[in-house]
């Protein structure tokens, strides 16, 4: 029983202190998002890399005739589309992804939200990101319909670009919510939170104090039996 206690409250602990440390790196990476740099790039990098969460400022213009739509994108439990317009960069031989929002489905799901937009140079900026992920992809992804916009789930950039048939760069940015064309854009890492790790640590934490609690409860029993 004693080594079976000692274990137990070993393991508990050692969960409760990974929960602590994960939720260490969450405010670290939290705290990387809201910074997004000390100053905006000013060209797009060839790469994601190290640039995740970095703030970017670039001029272009939308290719409004080639938008995709997200599918299954929830926000605060209502159920909707993130909208990904292509910015033609000039004298870039590859188009960057601007997620320009989260907008409700209509209540016929056979219908497209409206998502025009002017196709005027502009200058935007935004936090350069990844797409967002599913917990677990069965099959790679394929535009919908033959015309635009187009719906996907999930897709990757190798979709993406396929659909579109033009390369991309290997990110998006995260249209800033002070532009104009945009839909809803409350912008954060789609990770756990650091408070629920924290949560988690304390309920670890909590497992061992009652396994300590139980040990000496039953030894006491057996002593006061002897």
């Amino acid at each position: 029983m004693s080594a079976l206690a000692a274990f137990g409250f070993s393991l508990f602990v050692g969960l409760g202190i990974w929960q602590l440390q994960r939720a260490a790196e969450k405010a670290e990476l939290y705290a990387s998002f809201d910074a997004g740099g000390e100053t905006p790039l000013l060209q797009p990098p060839a790469l994601l890399g190290n640039a995740r969460y970095r703030n970017l400022e670039i001029e272009g213009h939308y290719v409004a005739n080639r938008q995709i739509l997200i599918d299954n994108m929830t926000y605060k439990g209502r159920v909707g589309y993130q909208v990904l317009t292509p910015l033609r960069i000039a004298r870039v031989d590859r188009w960057l992804i601007v997620n320009r929002g989260w907008l409700p489905a209509p209540s016929l799901r056979t219908e497209l939200p409206a998502v025009d937009v002017d196709t005027r140079g502009r200058t935007i900026s935004g936090k350069i990101d990844g797409l967002p992920r599913p917990g677990l992809r069965l099959e790679p992804d394929s535009a919908s319909g033959g015309n635009w916009p187009k719906v996907m789930v999930f897709p990757t950039f190798e979709d993406l670009s396929k659909a579109l048939g033009k390369p991309l760069f290997d990110y998006q940015l995260l249209l800033a919510p002070q532009h104009a064309d945009g839909f809803v854009r409350d912008w954060a890492p789609r990770v756990m939170g650091p408070d629920k790790h924290r949560a988690y640590a304390v309920q670890w934490f909590v497992f061992a104090l009652v396994l300590v609690a139980l040990f000496i409860v039953l030894n006491l029993r057996e002593v006061s039996r002897g």
